[in-house]
């Protein structure tokens, strides 16, 4: 037993105390945290996760409940990434820039609707740099902190956007109309090919208030399903782009988590192969 034991511990060190890379975005490590649990039924592991970019380094959380991973069954190995670990790894990744574009059938396909529903929103008062037919200059800025909640067989992404309206004056300067404090929630998927964790989100609703207005009291429920349908379309889109960077899983005792069965359970994303 203890030839054994010292053989899995060297095999477990080289195989789990790991630097990998994230494309140019980042570097994460695997560390082994305390000693395997041995049994005659289990073998079990605890891992620390640090991520660097840039100069930062960020350690992720220890967990504070514990949580269950689900029985091998057929399995030979199950490997659970807590909240906290997805939750850092979406920080890392999902570091949107401001978005500024002209809403044109080009950028959103339903521009032309977009454009006459807030027209309509000034329709009772007298607004000289209100707009009648010209395109409308939107900015869509990522607000606060990222949150990604996992439950039983769902994950959700909880984040607040601002979305800022401008106009064209006959000077042709643009001028403020309002601004849309949004509270988006996204589904999130997750995938893993060749050893690399990917994850995806869509969209699943939206909450619509008025953070500002240049031009008095406005009501801007009416705008809540295109402001949805723009997201979707123009903001969305975005977000994938940069979540769709392989994040390295180890491969402790060299077995490979290579197209594994994913279920997310209460608190943690588990993969088993």
């Amino acid at each position: 037993m203890d030839i054994l034991l010292k053989f899995l511990k060297i095999d477990l060190l080289s195989t789990t105390n790991v630097i990998l890379t994230m494309g140019k975005v980042a570097t994460i490590e695997y560390r082994l945290a305390s000693a395997p649990l041995i049994t005659a039924k289990v073998f079990s592991v605890e891992l620390n996760i640090f991520i660097r970019t840039g100069s930062r380094i960020i350690a992720v959380p220890s967990r504070s409940i514990v949580y269950p991973v689900p029985s091998l069954k057929e399995n030979d190995l199950c490997f659970g990434m807590t909240e906290s670990a997805v939750n850092t790894i979406f920080f890392v990744l999902l570091q949107i820039p401001a978005l500024e574009f002209m809403i044109t059938p080009q950028i959103f396909s339903g521009a032309d609707e977009l454009t006459e529903a807030v027209a309509a929103l000034f329709a009772h008062t007298k607004c000289p740099k209100c707009p009648v037919k010209s395109p409308l200059k939107i900015t869509i800025t990522v607000v606060g902190d990222k949150l990604v909640v996992i439950e039983s067989k769902k994950a959700t992404v909880k984040l607040v956007v601002e979305i800022a309206f401008y106009s064209k004056g006959p000077t042709g300067a643009f001028s403020s109309l309002f601004v849309l404090k949004v509270n988006i929630i996204l589904s999130a998927q997750a995938s893993v090919h060749d050893c690399l964790l990917y994850f995806t989100v869509r969209m699943l609703s939206i909450d619509v208030v008025l953070l500002h207005s240049d031009v008095g009291p406005i009501e801007v429920s009416s705008l809540q399903k295109l402001i949805q349908a723009l997201l979707t379309e123009a903001f969305v889109p975005q977000a994938n782009e940069l979540l769709n960077i392989g994040v390295p899983l180890p491969s402790p005792l060299d077995i490979k988590l290579n197209y594994p069965s994913i279920h997310w359970t209460e608190g943690m994303l588990v993969f088993c192969v």
